[in-house]
């Protein structure tokens, strides 16, 4: 039987798979949608494996969900500092050397996760609806600054757009910045700070709190559907 915080944690997966397929679908085609959808099912994994993880009865299950939480997490920084670069519109050319430079420890986090965990995860410790996990200090530091640089690069990119635009692009681009911006902030604390101080209690509020990232948008998208 699930504790309300793992259920309420489905929920919020679900709502994070229902506005990325929203959004792909008003058009397949279009870059912006793709990459959006990318983040969003990022998210829905990300928050899903939160909560499979904390159910999680036996070493082998747990290490493999943490590992896929953890990619997923990475994935939601790597695929969110893309979509800005199309969102709301694409105005230089893509500097793909800066990008690759971006990017990589991103997957070089995700590959050490992956493929040799034991140099990313110390210990798993079991408890009831909340299972604890020990992270090596060193690859930490790796996984935190891949998750910073491309949230700070994406934000930034995004509030100097905001500053130039007007109108329906600024509206747009409110909405964005703060439907992202309030739960990554939350998230970096309680899943990237906290555990350099061996706190994992509140790992699930971080991602209990993407809720915020998409009531915002749906509510944007119908509102303006109707207007």
């Amino acid at each position: 039987m699930m504790d309300w915080v793992t259920m309420g944690l489905i929920v919020v997966a679900g709502s994070q798979l229902g506005l990325g397929i929203l959004v792909l679908l008003r058009n397949p085609n279009n870059k912006i949608n793709i990459s959006f959808f990318l983040v969003a099912i990022s998210l829905f994994f990300w928050v899903l494996f939160t909560a499979q993880s904390r159910l999680a009865t036996d070493l082998a299950s747990a290490q493999l969900l943490f590992q896929l939480k953890f990619s997923f997490g990475l994935l939601i920084a790597l695929f969110f500092q893309i979509f800005t670069l199309f969102f709301p519109y694409q105005k230089t050319k893509i500097n793909f050397i800066a990008q690759f430079l971006i990017l990589l420890p991103v997957f070089a986090s995700i590959l050490v996760v992956i493929f040799w965990p034991h140099y990313a995860i110390e210990r798993i410790s079991f408890a009831q609806y909340h299972n604890f996990i020990l992270v090596n200090k060193i690859y930490w530091f790796l996984f935190s600054s891949s998750f910073t640089l491309c949230f700070a690069i994406a934000f930034i990119r995004l509030y100097k757009r905001w500053k130039e635009q007007g109108g329906f692009f600024k509206t747009q681009l409110q909405y964005v910045l703060f439907s992202a911006l309030v739960p990554t902030v939350f998230a970096w604390f309680f899943n990237v700070i906290f555990f350099f101080f061996n706190e994992y209690s509140y790992d699930w509020l971080g991602a209990f709190l993407t809720f915020i990232f998409s009531f915002p948008l749906y509510y944007f998208i119908f509102y303006y559907q109707k207007n």
